[in-house]
C-alpha cells in the first residue's frame, strides 16, 4: 500500500518541482544522463490551473453550481426552485413583494434536481483543463508523455526499464523518507523548495522528449 501511494503520489507532487512546470520551486538539474540508468523522470507539462466547469445543455441555466431548466416567462431562478418576481411598483424583500405597508409572498414552482455542469474541453477530478497535446495524458494540471523504447514501463512520475526497476525506485524513494514529503506537499504542510532540495537525492536523468527512446544527452 505505501509503495501504491507513493507512486500516485509522486505522479501529483514531485514532477511538478521536477520538471519546473507550475511550482515557484527551482527546478532539479537532472545528472548525466545514461543508458544504464533502470528509471528516468518523466518531463511534465503544465495545461494552466482547472477551473470549474460551467457549460449547461440548451434550455438549462446554470445556479448555485449546476445546470437546471430555465424557468417560464415571469419567474426567476434560485437553485431548485423558480420564484415568481415582483409586479412593478413593488420592492422585492427576499420571498415577499411589498407595496406600501402591504406584504405578499411570491409563487414557487420546483424545477427538479440540478445536474453537474460540463467543460468545455476536458474535466478531470471535477475541474476543467485544456486538452493535453498529441500523445501525452493528463493528469490534473500536468500533461504525461508516453513511456516507450527501452523505458516502456510506466511507474508513476518516472518511466522504467522494467516493472522490477519500478519497484525497485520506489521502495528507495520509500526507504528515504519520499513518502512523507510527498503527502506533505500534496496537503500544503512544507515548502515546495524544501521538497525539491530532498528531491535531488533521487537525482534520476529526465526521459528524452525527441525522437527516439531514451534519456536526455
Amino acid at each position: 500500500m505505501a509503495s501504491q501511494f507513493v507512486i500516485s503520489a509522486i505522479a501529483i507532487g514531485l514532477p511538478i518541482i521536477l520538471a519546473g512546470g507550475v511550482s515557484q520551486a527551482q527546478p532539479i538539474t537532472p545528472v548525466a544522463a545514461t543508458t544504464s540508468a533502470p528509471v528516468c523522470w518523466k518531463p511534465a507539462q503544465s495545461r494552466g490551473v482547472g477551473t470549474l466547469p460551467t457549460i449547461c445543455a440548451a434550455g438549462e441555466e446554470l445556479s448555485s453550481g449546476l445546470c437546471y431548466p430555465i424557468c417560464k416567462s415571469g419567474y426567476a431562478g434560485e437553485g431548485p426552485v423558480c420564484w415568481s418576481k415582483c409586479p412593478a411598483g413593488t420592492e422585492d424583500i427576499g420571498l415577499f413583494c411589498r407595496r406600501g405597508a402591504r406584504v405578499t409572498p411570491k409563487k414557487s414552482q420546483g424545477r427538479g434536481v440540478g445536474k453537474l455542469p460540463e467543460c468545455r474541453n476536458e474535466r478531470d477530478a471535477g475541474l476543467c483543463y485544456d486538452a493535453c497535446p498529441p500523445g501525452k495524458t493528463g493528469v490534473g494540471p500536468l500533461c504525461w508523455p508516453a513511456c516507450e523504447g527501452r523505458y516502456a514501463t510506466s511507474c508513476g512520475a518516472l518511466c522504467a526499464v522494467s516493472s522490477e526497476a519500478c519497484a525497485k525506485a520506489v521502495a528507495e524513494m520509500t526507504a528515504r523518507g519520499l513518502l512523507v514529503a510527498v503527502e506533505a506537499v500534496i496537503t500544503q504542510r512544507i515548502n515546495p523548495q524544501a521538497l525539491a532540495d530532498l528531491a535531488r537525492v533521487f537525482a534520476w536523468p529526465v526521459c528524452e522528449q525527441r525522437e527516439g527512446p531514451g534519456v536526455r544527452q
